[in-house]
């Protein structure tokens, strides 16, 4: 507390956070295309509920 502005001990910096969940990412990925980073679990959750159109 003390009004430091160094975050907290629950706080997480954004660029950790997943763009779409807002969760913590475990395993980040960076996408080839656009270079936006994501988590694993996000993409493949996104792949298995989406049709994939080659």
């Amino acid at each position: 507390a003390g009004g430091s502005g160094a975050p907290g001990p629950c706080e997480v910096p954004e660029e950790f956070l997943d763009p779409l969940t807002c969760v913590l990412m475990r395993h980040p990925v960076r996408l080839p295309d656009s270079g936006i980073v994501m988590d694993r679990s996000t993409i493949e959750r996104h792949l298995m509920t989406h049709a994939v159109m080659e």
